[in-house]
């Protein structure tokens, strides 16, 4: 399922680097998550189309919670973390 909205962000994403994406979630809003080398790019698109980005990485250790602090806010942010892209402003899927 798709709508416009989404199909407009996912075009500007291939335009600015992404090899490919992904859009998980559901309702009017949800994530989009692209593959691409040129991350400085392509952040800069999604940025600028008003997307709020969250980074994220893949673990292999099974669930576990854990708090944001200054250090490992700092760790993360320096790690190689993937990104999804927040897309609130979409209307509900037709």
């Amino acid at each position: 399922m798709s709508s416009d909205c989404i199909n407009q962000y996912y075009e500007l994403a291939r335009d600015n680097g992404a090899i490919g994406g992904k859009l998980i979630g559901a309702g009017g809003g949800g994530f989009l998550m692209f593959y691409t080398e040129d991350k400085t790019r392509l952040r800069q698109a999604m940025h600028c189309a008003g997307l709020r980005e969250l980074r994220f990485r893949l673990d292999f250790q099974g669930c576990r919670f854990f708090r944001s602090n200054g250090h490992k806010e700092d760790e993360f942010n320096n790690s190689k973390a993937l990104s999804g892209w927040h897309i609130p402003d979409c209307p509900p899927f037709i």
